[in-house]
């Protein structure tokens, strides 16, 4: 099934008329003060029956009303933002730099990638056993 029938699905369970995604997005992008927003019948009959990518404005929108996840929404389309992670590391850059662990999905796991240089001594280092004693 693809992103677009998924989504008129979701629809059709909520119960929602084309009218009302229009109106109810033309709210958001008032509140947003971005028309970006707007979903207009027009686009979402386009959407539920081709294989057009929507912007990321209207996928905002249509996380609002539909109540999907926007992640959820971003992997329909196949993003999936815990690739971020591995995709980085698999191209590191030529200077280190302080990073930081973003969790999209409370509900998915995180898996640390541990890898030691053979010329690593623990007993050199109290710094990875403390991290090593936090995490569990």
């Amino acid at each position: 099934m693809s992103a677009g029938e998924k989504l008129k699905e979701f629809r059709n369970r909520l119960g929602i008329s084309m009218r009302e995604v229009e109106e109810t997005s033309r709210r958001i992008a008032e509140t947003e003060g971005n028309n970006e927003y707007i979903i207009s019948s027009g686009w979402l009959t386009q959407i539920e029956n081709s294989n057009s990518t929507p912007s990321i404005y209207k996928l905002f929108t249509v996380s609002i009303i539909y109540r999907i996840k926007f992640p959820d929404l971003l992997f329909m389309y196949g993003i999936d933002l815990e690739r971020i992670g591995r995709l980085q590391l698999a191209n590191p850059l030529a200077n280190t730099h302080i990073t930081q662990l973003e969790v999209y999905d409370q509900d998915r796991t995180v898996q640390f990638p541990v890898r030691f240089d053979s010329s690593f001594s623990i007993e050199k280092t109290s710094l990875i056993a403390r991290m090593v004693e936090m995490w569990g």
